[in-house]
């Protein structure tokens, strides 16, 4: 059997289209999905399954569907999703890919029967909205790209934020290398620095 984490709370779809996938792959039918899928319910997720009526429990399409209902798959699961796309934020070292699935993700549960141009310009607004300040400006200055075209921009934008951070820091080594390997270099800063401090006085 294929090992990923089992599910207990969350984004419940994500976790179903990951063990549909993972059924796929393994040849599985709906039978062998219907055995599998209690054996990979924890916590909630399985209370919830356990709590199902027998009829529910007849098909994986049926119990697929009453899961997603029980995670808020109604009128107030989508108010819910509203609300956390609208403040979503990027996170601390999360991909730039898995914070724009993430965003799609939600407002997917917010709003099923968007359509695509209106989709993807609430998708640009909480993406920039979201993204890293040092990131932001650039990205409200590049407003006629369509919503991929921006994740592709941020990806790039990115890529080069990360070199030269990387290069300035590679740098500052040197820098610090190099005055501990220079005789009396450091009392030639600290004379610097207190030079300034009189000038500034």
């Amino acid at each position: 059997m294929w090992r990923f984490q089992s599910l207990s709370d969350g984004d419940v779809e994500f976790w179903l289209r990951k063990f549909e996938l993972c059924a796929l792959a393994s040849g599985w039918k709906e039978d062998a999905m219907l055995t599998r899928l209690p054996v990979l319910l924890c916590g909630k997720a399985f209370a919830v399954f356990e709590r199902l009526e027998e009829k529910d429990k007849e098909s994986f399409k049926s119990t697929r569907g009453t899961l997603v209902a029980a995670f808020g798959g109604n009128t107030t699961g989508q108010h819910i999703a509203m609300m956390e796309f609208r403040k979503r934020d990027i996170k601390r070292e999360e991909d730039i890919q898995v914070f724009a699935y993430n965003l799609e993700s939600l407002l997917r549960k917010a709003m099923p029967g968007l359509g695509e141009t209106e989709r993807d310009i609430l998708l640009k607004q909480q993406f920039i909205e979201g993204i890293n300040p040092a990131l932001k400006k650039e990205l409200l200055q590049q407003l006629r790209l369509s919503y991929g075209e921006i994740v592709s921009a941020t990806q790039q934008l990115d890529l080069g934020l990360q070199v030269s951070l990387n290069s300035a820091e590679s740098q500052i080594n040197r820098a610090t290398v190099n005055s501990y390997q220079q005789p009396g270099r450091e009392s030639m800063v600290l004379t610097q620095m207190v030079a300034n401090m009189e000038v500034l006085t």
